[in-house]
């Protein structure tokens, strides 16, 4: 969904004309509200860099995890080169990642100095060795099929000394990293939101340590960001809504629905309209309601 309205000014620097259209909420995500509001400069600098935290931020990985099933496709594309670790009997900590083909295990050490390696590559790993050690063709293939026929904790001694054995693999789980989502990402999506309700009104003075405070040049800013959980399960769509407030203006982010973050905008004196958006993952649609009481009664514009 393209919102055409020309701002004239980059919503953020104020110095440069918009560039391409921006997704509001992250396209890696689901989003397909855009509009031109960032200048390429401010867009490949820094928003690309605060975007990109998205895949490894550790609440987003796991909203996305447990909708593996109701959102398959985009579940995929999202859980792309994904890692996940399990632990083996012998205490080797096993990595792995996810394609369209499913998991495959990372090359890795593990207990007793140990290589861990995937099925495939250990037999191209015992074809090597053999080839090193002088084993002619016949010899490696006969090797290869007895390491392929062995049963699991099965040891298999090859003449070069090194021994292969097959493991059961354990249930793995996502592996969560400790990067999180820059506060300036919450920031620039809820003044993006804000842009398209009050269009050029954005780019007042009154928002300029805003501005700052997405760009990396103030530290303090007249903003607050707040994060709640909203219910017990997540469900696949994401929402932004417009609450005022007396002298504030706070921009409700829900993301996977559970995920809830208030952006309040300080001094922000506010009398219009309540609107909503909301993206459903399922049905790949937009649907919109020019106030909170409409988004109630369900009357919603779709796109």
């Amino acid at each position: 969904m393209f919102v055409p309205y020309d701002f004239g000014q980059c919503i953020v620097c104020k110095e440069r004309v918009p560039g391409d259209p921006e997704h509001v909420i992250p396209e890696v995500i689901g989003g397909r509200l855009t509009a031109k509001l960032l200048c390429d400069k401010c867009n490949h600098e820094f928003g690309s860099a605060i975007v990109s935290k998205l895949k490894t931020d550790a609440s987003i990985r796991l909203a996305v995890e447990n909708l593996r099933d109701v959102i398959p496709d985009f579940s995929e594309r999202f859980l792309n080169r994904a890692e996940y670790v399990a632990r083996a009997g012998d205490g080797s900590q096993i990595r792995l990642t996810r394609s369209s083909e499913g998991l495959r295990v990372l090359a890795g050490r593990g207990a007793d100095d140990s290589i861990v390696l995937d099925t495939e590559e250990a037999l191209g790993a015992l074809a090597t060795k053999l080839r090193r050690a002088g084993l002619d063709e016949s010899g490696i293939l006969e090797l290869q099929d007895l390491f392929l026929k062995a049963g699991e904790d099965e040891l298999v001694h090859l003449p070069t000394n090194d021994t292969f054995v097959k493991r059961l693999l354990p249930s793995p789980v996502p592996h969560l990293g400790t990067d999180s989502l820059d506060e300036r990402f919450w920031a620039l999506l809820a003044l993006e939101f804000i842009a398209l309700i009050i269009g050029r009104q954005v780019l007042r003075a009154s928002l300029d340590s805003v501005r700052g405070t997405i760009l990396g040049l103030e530290e303090e800013a007249s903003v607050s960001i707040a994060y709640y959980s909203a219910g017990s399960r997540y469900d696949p769509f994401h929402v932004l809504r417009l609450v005022p407030g007396q002298d504030t203006l706070t921009v409700e982010i829900r993301l996977f629905r559970w995920l809830v973050t208030h952006v309040n905008f300080e001094r922000i004196a506010y009398e219009g309209p309540r609107p909503v958006y909301l993206e459903d993952l399922v049905l790949a649609r937009s649907y919109f309601a020019l106030d909170a009481d409409y988004a109630e009664e369900n009357r919603w514009m779709r796109f």
